[in-house]
């Protein structure tokens, strides 16, 4: 009977660890899955340019912030994060997985904010592997070494938090993306006023041709004591703009000079103008390239007879300010883009420019102009 008892108070006995095991284990699994990690969208900076040092944690040291991340639990975890750089360039070369990037453990106390600049060389958040695809670092560093920044195109950061330990602690790791466009801006050059011409107006029209859409167009009287372009330009602008800016929007790529709120033009008098080219980097915004610097004059009151001024100037009220078209038609660049023709025969560019010669020198002989745009 003894036996028997012991037997059954071992049994029991076992059976209370098991009820105890089966109220404790979803006890401690609800325990464990109640922590999480939040990752908010991350925030980084309208740039367009970025150096090799920006991309490349493990080798250099980026002193330009351009990402920021917020990172949250409900308690004390230890973290890794890995960032993966896929780059699609301009030229249709795709590097997919071009670099990765795996932090060492680190502690994340409710909520912690982290930059680029918390990452690589010298950081506070340490590199445990950094795997730069050699393929891709040729290409990028070979355009890099040479311009000074990452070639055009597409670069993609995928960002994943994960727990340290993930047997003890199964949480699910969270995610985000950064896609950042990059432009490597190399063109921009001068179309009109052309180098040395006399315009006829003292408000002609600035064109240029640039790969980017933000510039600044400067605008320098030059004095006789002056012998150069290069001096005049080194000093006070008489007039200076930026995309943006009244008569300059964002991405244009012409300008015309004000007839109100600026000194204007003098004519007999020569000047000089240049643009420059202005990019978002990771720095901020800045100069991105310089264009050629040009020199005009315009034209004097005295060098066309009163007939030619009173044509230039009614011309100039019925194209509404283009003046660019009377740059062209001064200087004799008129280029044909199609057939012309004059009561049925087809004529050249020569006798065209004959024509608008001729009626710029007897208006009377004008009855009436008509512009008709297609």
């Amino acid at each position: 009977m003894k036996g028997v008892s012991a037997m059954k108070y071992s049994n029991l006995k076992a059976w209370v660890m098991v009820c105890a095991m089966a109220i404790l284990l979803p006890a401690w699994e609800a325990n464990a899955q109640q922590h999480s990690l939040t990752f908010p969208p991350a925030t980084h900076v309208p740039l367009d340019q970025l150096s090799i040092g920006d991309i490349d944690f493990q080798h250099f040291t980026s002193n330009h912030l351009y990402f920021t991340l917020m990172m949250m639990s409900d308690t004390v975890l230890t973290v890794h994060l890995r960032a993966q750089i896929d780059i699609n360039l301009a030229d249709g070369t795709t590097y997919p997985g071009a670099a990765v990037l795996t932090t060492k453990p680190f502690k994340l106390s409710h909520v912690r904010t982290m930059t680029n600049l918390d990452l690589g060389k010298n950081s506070d958040i340490k590199t445990q592997s950094f795997d730069y695809s050699q393929k891709a670092k040729d290409q990028i560093q070979k355009v890099a070494l040479a311009t000074g920044k990452l070639p055009a195109g597409t670069y993609t950061f995928s960002l994943t938090l994960f727990d340290d330990d993930v047997l003890t602690a199964p949480i699910q790791p969270v995610s985000q993306v950064i896609t950042l466009t990059l432009s490597n801006i190399s063109r921009l050059d001068l179309i009109s006023p052309s180098d040395g011409i006399t315009v006829p107006t003292p408000f002609p029209m600035f064109q240029w041709i640039y790969d980017g859409d933000s510039v600044q167009v400067s605008v320098y009287a030059m004095s006789p004591q002056q012998h150069s372009k290069e001096e005049a330009a080194s000093g006070v602008p008489q007039l200076v703009v930026h995309s943006g800016d009244l008569g300059l929007p964002v991405g244009s790529r012409s300008f015309q000079y004000p007839s109100s709120g600026t000194r204007p033009l003098e004519p007999g008098k020569t000047y000089v103008w240049n643009v420059q080219g202005l990019t978002n980097g990771a720095g901020g915004p800045g100069a991105g390239i310089n264009s050629e610097i040009w020199q005009f004059s315009v034209a004097s009151s005295t060098g066309l007879t009163a007939n030619q001024q009173n044509f230039v100037n009614q011309l100039q009220m019925l194209l509404g300010g283009k003046t660019d078209v009377l740059n062209e038609l001064a200087s004799g660049n008129l280029q044909l883009t199609g057939i012309v023709t004059v009561d049925g025969v087809q004529i050249t560019a020569a006798e065209i420019q004959r024509i608008l010669s001729d009626l710029a020198a007897n208006p009377d002989k004008i009855v009436s102009i008509e512009i008709v745009s297609e």
